[in-house]
């Protein structure tokens, strides 16, 4: 028995319906009705926003209202400042490590490795952990306390008030500017500072050879450069819709998991970021608030972000200066060769 023919128009309206539906899925329907970049704006957009970061650290007021109130970030634990402090140093690096609450592998590694340096060559190093709250009630109630422990054994958390989640990392990045830019807190303004996330290696002997080409007082906003466009596609776990980023490309952008900046870049950005709107991905928001203050991203091939086999001679040589997507036990492990070649 032969089904019947449907007609010609239930058809015609049917593979218009799949062709709609695979456009929307597919992001095409956004893409067709995204603003050029050359029309980029953010609020707040009537205001200069490089001329409001200067007046304010010239100790100017300013009638401007206060998107983020950058002052006064709610925070569960500080890290304690260190008991001494060598005042014959040359300059000062304060490293700002991303990490998940639970990646406390992660952490000890660094502890262990390179980030338990505190003066090479000259230079004064510190090294603080920034983490959120657990996501999950149960693990807040049964976790908290080994946090808390690790936090008074290690004096290197800044525990802040926020929800430990990859959408709260712009969250995380507020924090860690507040805490560099605030003598108060991160116990002197240190003249440079690296944002990195826990699973990268670091050769603190390359990042300081490559400092002292640096100046404190300059500009600095370097790392592993994106020139990008937003995500479109309905299914994909960045997915970013037109009423959040309605334009076709970012702003130029140094991936969050290594950015090198100077003290007077941590200036401009803590003021800056008062009056910006967040953005959920804190590498695409920082260079959003470097293009509103005219910064433009330095590109270092040195800052590793593709995962890749690197060699001891890379590292010994200075060519790499941190590498992305290590494990914590591969952390340790490279750092120990590549001090056994130095000392070979």
């Amino acid at each position: 028995m032969m089904l019947p023919r449907l007609p010609k128009y239930y058809v015609k309206a049917a593979t218009c319906l799949l062709g709609f539906l695979l456009l929307w899925i597919s992001g095409l329907l956004d893409h067709a009705r995204e603003k050029s970049f050359s029309r980029f704006e953010w609020p707040i957009e009537t205001v200069d926003v490089r001329t409001l970061a200067v007046d304010l650290l010239a100790d100017h007021s300013s009638s401007v209202p206060v998107l983020n109130d950058m002052d006064n970030l709610p925070v569960l634990i500080q890290p304690s400042c260190p008991k001494s402090d060598d005042d014959t140093v040359q300059d000062r690096i304060l490293l700002i490590v991303k990490s998940n609450v639970h990646n406390v592998n992660n952490r000890e590694a660094i502890r262990r490795s390179w980030g338990k340096s505190n003066l090479i060559d000259g230079y004064g190093v510190r090294t603080i952990f920034v983490v959120g709250r657990f996501a999950s009630p149960s693990d807040e109630k049964h976790m908290k306390v080994a946090v808390q422990q690790e936090a008074e054994k290690n004096r290197d958390l800044l525990w802040i008030d926020a929800v430990d989640t990859y959408r709260n990392n712009t969250l995380k990045l507020l924090h860690s500017i507040h805490y560099a830019y605030s003598p108060a807190h991160s116990c002197q303004r240190s003249d440079f500072v690296l944002l990195i996330d826990d699973d990268y290696m670091l050769s603190m002997e390359n990042l300081v050879r490559l400092i002292k080409s640096k100046h404190p007082y300059n500009i600095l906003y370097e790392g592993w450069r994106f020139d990008t466009s937003p995500f479109r596609y309905v299914f994909h776990k960045h997915r970013v819709s037109l009423s959040d980023y309605p334009f076709d490309a970012y702003p130029p952008y140094i991936t969050a998991g290594a950015v090198l900046i100077s003290k007077q870049t941590v200036s401009y950005f803590f003021q800056a970021m008062k009056f910006l709107k967040l953005y959920p991905y804190d590498d695409i928001y920082t260079g959003i608030v470097a293009y509103q203050l005219g910064i433009i991203p330095s590109h270092n091939d040195g800052f590793v972000f593709w995962k890749r086999t690197i060699t001891s001679d890379e590292w010994k040589h200075g060519s790499v200066i941190c590498a992305h997507g290590f494990e914590p036990d591969e952390i340790e492990t490279t750092h120990n060769v590549i001090n056994l070649n130095a000392a070979g």
